[in-house]
């Protein structure tokens, strides 16, 4: 008997395993391009020392002051859904 790779009595497939790990990654992806969209540039090193608390001033207060919280509303709206 050939497997299919569906249980119908567990109600989830093996490709199931793989779908929240990429689902997960994905979210991340989004939450760092928000980060990094906009239009100050800002390089990626930057954006990660902002986060940490270092890094140029300048750099801080874009992060922290705009772009997290649009990110951070984006994703409560998004729950919301």
């Amino acid at each position: 008997m050939k497997s299919t790779g569906h249980c119908p009595s567990k109600g989830y497939s093996r490709a199931s395993g793989r779908f929240w790990p990429m689902l997960l990654a994905a979210g991340l992806f989004a939450v760092f391009f928000s980060l990094w969209a906009g239009a100050a540039p800002l390089a990626p090193r930057d954006i990660v020392t902002a986060l940490l608390g270092k890094g140029e001033p300048l750099a801080q207060t874009i992060v922290w002051q705009i772009r997290l919280p649009r990110v951070a509303l984006a994703l409560v709206t998004g729950a919301c859904l």
